[in-house]
């Protein structure tokens, strides 16, 4: 059996995984401790916050067709969310109801039906590849563990374009295209209340030129104790990661601008964190939805080649199976 090597384990890598498992042997690298990519959580003390993507639609019967087992299995829910917007310039009072199409979330944590989905793959965590290389017509991977994994017919790298194109020590085809990707930075602070805050939303969507939109956390389906609260407040896009000194004030404008559209005091929280997403978005989508070299057996896949959210990660790693 051929052996494949995909690098990255958010929804592009999971779903290549899912579908090839059957025809290749298959390795997953994932540089962080756990997968999902931004369909991400994380605890401090006894909260829990889904910091990365928060929810996700599905638009096409393939989408839906192929989380039907995470679901059937309880591992993937309907969020139905109570969505507020506010205008841009209007206050909390302003507030108007905002009826959106189902959202889904992982339970109990936002990655946990992508680990049901790999759950008979090998997925090496905590191990970044730095560089990859051919070496008798064969793919080999160097590791920051001083580690060469190897040796693998196949490669699909399935991270943002500048990381892609970082992996590679020589020219090839894919280098021009991938350097001419931008991507957007953000923010995402993570709150906790040891009480139930009296909001009047789930989701609250802003076009503030700072915040993007507030989540509930603690009000998604299996989430952690209902007597307390946790916020995920994301940041439109930043230029770059902020300096130390920098970072209190701008946690200050995000409370300030929280609290107004949420008509809440966030500013008495139990415990705070600050994520930065580097890679959070690209500027502008390309016009393709995969990278395909057959003569050298690789492959490039990702979200960020279609649109930016979940479904585009799959649709991405099903038009590469096509090809492949």
């Amino acid at each position: 059996m051929k052996k494949i090597a995909i690098i990255g384990s958010g929804i592009t890598g999971c779903t290549l995984a899912k579908y090839l498992s059957d025809q290749f042997e298959i390795t997953i690298f994932e540089k962080s401790r756990g997968i999902g990519g931004r369909l991400a959580t994380r605890r401090n003390e006894d909260f829990t916050f889904d910091h990365g993507v928060p929810f996700f639609e599905v638009k096409t019967d393939k989408f839906k067709s192929f989380l039907k087992s995470t679901v059937d299995d309880g591992h993937l829910k309907i969020w139905e969310a109570k969505c507020l917007k506010v205008k841009k310039n209007i206050t909390s009072k302003n507030l108007i109801l905002n009826k959106e199409e189902c959202k889904f979330v992982g339970t109990p944590n936002m990655n946990s039906f992508l680990k049901n989905l790999v759950k008979h793959i090998d997925v090496k965590l905590n191990c970044k590849i730095t560089g990859v290389f051919k070496s008798n017509n064969l793919w080999h991977l160097n590791s920051t563990n001083n580690h060469v994994y190897g040796s693998f017919d196949w490669i699909v790298i399935c991270t943002p374009a500048y990381q892609a194109f970082e992996l590679f020590n020589e020219q090839n085809s894919f280098m021009p295209k991938l350097k001419k990707i931008k991507m957007y930075s953000s923010y995402s602070l993570m709150l906790g209340f040891k009480k139930r805050l009296d909001l009047d939303f789930d989701i609250l969507h802003t076009e503030n030129d700072l915040v993007k939109n507030i989540i509930v956390n603690s009000n998604k389906p299996e989430r952690n104790n209902h007597q307390l609260t946790s916020l995920v407040i994301n940041t439109k896009f930043v230029s770059k990661k902020l300096c130390n000194s920098k970072k209190k004030v701008f946690i200050k404008n995000i409370l300030n601008i929280g609290s107004e559209m949420a008509k809440a005091d966030l500013h008495k929280y139990s415990i705070s964190d600050l994520h930065f997403w580097k890679y959070a978005e690209v500027k502008c989508t390309p016009k393709f939805d995969h990278l395909i070299n057959k003569s050298i057996s690789l492959g490039i896949c990702g979200d960020w080649m279609m649109g930016n959210n979940v479904e585009s990660g799959f649709l991405s790693a099903t038009s590469f199976i096509k090809k492949m």
